[in-house]
């Protein structure tokens, strides 16, 4: 279900101890027990990973009433190589400037 969906819900533990949540757009095309997100460099998720790296990770396929979550530890990896072999261009919506600039992963 994981390599064949579009968007996620990424889940992460903010600085006051509460749960906070964002939308993630799917980028790996498979799926070897890692996945991939890119976000901006500025998204507060971010930094709350950086301080505490347990997420929770929720797919959801309402019309066939299926859903996976999986949990697990979450880091940033800044790689610009990364970047480029996950970059598909409809992700130039968000980022205008190609996946050279503002682009996290």
């Amino acid at each position: 279900m994981v390599k064949h969906e579009h968007a996620a819900v990424l889940v992460s533990i903010r600085k006051d101890g509460f749960l906070g949540s964002i939308p993630m757009g799917c980028v790996q095309s498979d799926f070897d027990g890692r996945l991939w997100f890119l976000t901006f460099n500025d998204n507060p998720r971010l930094l709350e990973i950086e301080e505490n790296g347990h997420v929770l990770v929720s797919y959801v396929r309402p019309s066939r009433y299926k859903f996976v979550s999986m949990s697990g530890c979450a880091r940033i990896v800044d790689d610009r190589a990364k970047v480029h072999e996950l970059w598909r261009e409809g992700f130039s919506v968000w980022f205008p400037d190609g996946p050279q600039k503002d682009c996290a992963h």
